[in-house]
């Protein structure tokens, strides 16, 4: 496949955001403050690097192969690539040239067969595919393609661990080979008239487990789950977990560190490999004020659209959150993206290790990020022409400015 005249426009450059000496000085909440090893940024400084993301090649359906919808995705370090088609629970193979080697997994129950998919990456010659609704862990061998193993993932002896009561794994992460980090989400109850409501204290608990599902440390960290807004309707409770209110942002690097953060602020915690906490680093961003009016203009369902008209307005936070979403790439740089006043884009940041800012760039939401690894980003993209969605690999240039 070939790449279309639409996306040579980026071959010119990707704007760079210049930092600006009149941004306001913002305080850093005492909340924050208070955490060890805390180290705070200029809330808007200059990055030391220009970004160009290059687009070089293309990968989905070809006249031969057709996919459904693309999903999760990995790439290897040959450049081969790995797509979930999400419909009909296949993994497709493609060559670095956009060719389509081969495909493999189908829907079932049985071996290399899937209900849910998601391709966590590759590692030691691996890759490792989970799929999350039967808690299984496939791995398959990069040089033959062959399953050299499934593992049931469903925590052993879950209900003896205090607090797992539930519980059930909603995230699992590949620490290496032979670690997971799993993150057990509790079973919301939103009725405030039950005796287990627990919809306004929701944490999700993160331990360490090995291929076998079984457990090789206690708690970790537990991290904020999701925050609801609630309204009182003709006498009916309503509640929608919205962006707004703030949710989990979690990323491992190659090196093993957690990072965690929650959107509503740029406040990125540091954790070593076994959950314990080392440092933070905290951007003192400025913030939109929130308003009711503006949040419906974003929302189409109704029943959401009627939370937020009817919640009380002590319950509707002050500002609009920041964060959107963080990844991190095999030079254990963080890549963070912003949520900025035109809701047609995002502004990314690109952070070395410490924290500090090395680029800073804009780019479509409709251009989803999946994957930066090797010097390559590859984003799911909706082809402006045929209305095909396909995953586009883009080099990643920077230069020291």
């Amino acid at each position: 496949m070939h790449l279309k005249l639409r996306d040579l426009s980026l071959f010119i450059a990707i704007i760079l955001l210049v930092g600006c000496s009149s941004q306001p000085e913002v305080e850093v909440p005492d909340h924050i403050k208070e955490l060890e090893n805390l180290t705070v940024y200029p809330a808007n400084p200059e990055p030391k690097m220009e970004i160009e993301l290059i687009p070089e090649q293309t990968f989905g359906s070809t006249n031969e192969v057709l996919i459904g919808k693309l999903g999760s995705l990995g790439a290897d370090s040959s450049g081969r690539v790995f797509i979930e088609d999400t419909d009909k629970k296949h993994i497709h193979v493609f060559a670095p040239d956009g060719s389509h080697i081969t495909q493999f997994g189908r829907e079932g129950r049985g071996p290399g067969e899937y209900r849910t998919i998601d391709i966590l990456g590759t590692s030691k010659n691996r890759l490792f595919v989970n799929d999350p609704f039967r808690r299984r862990l496939s791995i398959y061998s990069l040089d033959s393609l062959n399953l050299l193993a499934d593992h049931n993932m469903t925590p052993k002896f879950k209900s003896r661990r205090e607090g797992l009561a539930h519980h059930s794994i909603g995230q699992l992460l590949q620490m290496d080979s032979d670690t997971y980090l799993a993150g057990f989400a509790p079973t919301i109850q939103r009725d405030p008239d039950s005796p287990r409501f627990n919809a306004d204290s929701l944490y999700r608990k993160y331990y360490l487990l090995d291929n076998n599902g079984q457990f090789i440390s206690e708690k970790i960290f537990e991290q904020r789950y999701l925050t609801f807004l609630f309204a009182q309707i003709k006498g009916e409770t309503r509640s929608t977990a919205f962006r707004f209110m703030g949710l989990p942002l979690l990323t491992v690097s190659d090196n093993e560190h957690i990072y965690s953060a929650l959107s509503t602020d740029f406040l990125i915690k540091v954790r070593d490999s076994t959950g314990n906490y080392q440092r933070a680093f905290y951007y003192p961003v400025p913030k939109r004020t929130f308003t009711r009016e503006e949040a419906l203009n974003y929302v189409d369902m109704d029943y959401h659209r009627s939370v937020i008209r009817n919640a009380v307005s002590a319950d509707l936070p002050e500002y609009w959150h920041l964060l959107h979403s963080m990844k991190s790439d095999d030079k254990n740089r963080l890549w963070v993206s912003m949520v900025v006043e035109d809701q047609e884009v995002l502004q990314w940041w690109v952070l070395d290790k410490a924290g500090k800012l090395l680029a800073r760039f804009t780019w479509p939401r409709s251009r989803s990020i999946e994957e930066i690894k090797d010097g390559y980003l590859y984003a799911n993209e909706t082809d402006d022409e045929t209305g095909v969605a396909e995953i586009v690999r883009y080099r990643i240039d920077m230069q020291s400015m």
